[in-house]
């Protein structure tokens, strides 16, 4: 019996492919696809909201950048909505890559351009809504720390163009207020991208555990019945012998009278 178990062993893969954990990575972020743009749509309408509300001054640039925003969002659902629920193959996971490549940049450039709320220096923070505008966009990048961590393509794809965006108009402005807000933007990429990198790896050694759990029940499933296939054989053969020595036992006699 031990040799028949170790005829019938298949090699298991010790570490999944990278291209199977590469589509498991995308597919992940894929399936929340109505959060993510939900969160999108929520939060640039919640700060709007709050600009309409309490800003001494509602500058045209807070239309339009709802508008894009909303548009944005709408887009991509639409576009995607489809293969939501299909499911996943070689094919259509690079389609999903490119699909979520797109959404991220574009939602990075949107969200790095949330000083058109309030395109006014940093000397002017008390006036609303430029400081929401900034907690918001930390707040978003916050939720791709989250979100996006488990692909760091997808992650530095949002969250470079967000900041750097924001950045640049501070460095537009030239107030020591708004060199201040540069150099701690740049602090909290950092530390955002250090915590999406943490938490993507613990995602990603799910991601491989899972994979190979599947794998080695699969390879389970085929020794089972390979097993049970050289268990039916060796209950044949041994019925065989069986009969066979039935048989000549059975001539002995006769032999013996001759």
């Amino acid at each position: 019996m031990t040799s028949i178990l170790e005829h019938s062993r298949t090699p298991v893969d010790p570490d999944p492919r990278g291209e199977a954990v590469h589509c498991e990575q995308i597919d992940s972020v894929f399936r929340q696809l109505r959060l993510i743009l939900g969160v999108d749509a929520a939060s640039g309408t919640m700060l709007v909201l709050f600009a309409l509300l309490f800003a001494e001054q509602i500058y045209l640039g807070t239309y339009l950048w709802i508008a894009v925003l909303l548009l944005n969002s709408g887009v991509f659902y639409l576009l995607g909505r489809s293969q939501i629920s299909t499911a996943s193959t070689t094919e259509n996971s690079s389609y999903r890559e490119r699909f979520l490549l797109a959404m991220v940049v574009a939602s990075g450039f949107i969200w790095g351009s949330t000083w058109a709320l309030a395109p006014i220096s940093a000397e002017e923070l008390v006036v609303a809504p430029k400081g929401a505008t900034l907690i918001w966009f930390c707040l978003m990048l916050a939720n791709a720390t989250i979100v996006l961590s488990v692909n760091r393509k997808l992650f530095l794809s949002f969250a470079i163009p967000a900041v750097g965006l924001h950045v640049a108009f501070s460095l537009y402005q030239g107030s020591t207020q708004d060199l201040q807000i540069a150099g701690a933007l740049i602090i909290v990429l950092a530390f955002c991208y250090f915590m999406a990198m943490r938490i993507g790896r613990d995602l990603n050694r799910t991601i491989r555990l899972r994979l190979r759990n599947s794998e080695l029940d699969k390879k389970l499933s085929a020794d089972e019945k390979t097993l049970k296939l050289r268990e039916e054989e060796l209950v044949t053969r041994i019925k065989r012998e069986e009969a066979l020595l039935l048989e000549k036992q059975a001539k002995k006699p006769q032999r013996a009278s001759q």
